[in-house]
């Protein structure tokens, strides 16, 4: 354990192949050391948790995602995407509300509706609705169709009928998250179009 801790510490960026057989006890030891820790280390131990298989991993990491630098908050509320076990919808909009950077909020928007407890459809609109953001409005709507939401649906497919090819990608990769294949429909029609793009 201390061996982890140490390369932690000390930015050695091999641990992250190591974290997974780290003894129990280990991601609670992490958060006890992220005060201590600078930027660089706080990234690495974002890596660390990413990678590592326990399911307090996505409470630590949306903790991180309130740090108070933005790439170090982004790193973790990205890495919440890929958690064994995503904290519930109602801890991620504490976290949302209090967070000024778009670039974080978007992460954590898709966080929401992966969420195995996610909040009401309902709170989301509301966010929605208010996101001066439109990368981040756009995460936001993508996570309301993966809980279900029919209008949010309906826009996004929409968007994808209207979409410059600069959009594109972003929103294949939208609709592949938010698993619903109706929207898709209109992602291939818009690939069989001979518009110029």
């Amino acid at each position: 354990l201390e061996a982890i801790l140490h390369s932690v510490r000390e930015k050695e960026w091999d641990v992250v192949q190591r974290i997974g057989q780290a003894p129990i006890g280990v991601v609670a030891e992490l958060e006890r050391l992220l005060p201590q820790l600078d930027r660089d280390a706080r990234e690495l131990a974002v890596a660390c948790l990413t990678v590592h298989p326990g399911p307090e991993c996505g409470r630590v990491l949306l903790g991180m995602a309130e740090d108070a630098d933005i790439q170090v908050a982004g790193f973790a509320a990205r890495s919440l995407l890929s958690a064994t076990e995503v904290p519930t919808g109602q801890e991620i909009l504490r976290v949302l509300s209090r967070r000024p950077d778009a670039f974080v909020r978007t992460h954590l928007y898709l966080a929401l509706g992966l969420s195995s407890q996610p909040c009401g459809l309902q709170e989301l609109r509301g966010l929605i609705e208010t996101e001066s953001d439109p990368d981040a409005r756009l995460s936001a709507q993508a996570a309301a169709v993966r809980l279900g939401g029919e209008s949010e649906r309906q826009e996004l497919a929409e968007r994808v009928r209207l979409a410059t090819s600069g959009e594109a990608e972003r929103l294949f990769d939208l609709l592949a998250y938010a698993g619903d294949p109706r929207p898709a429909k209109e992602l291939v029609a818009w690939l069989e179009s001979e518009a110029v793009v």
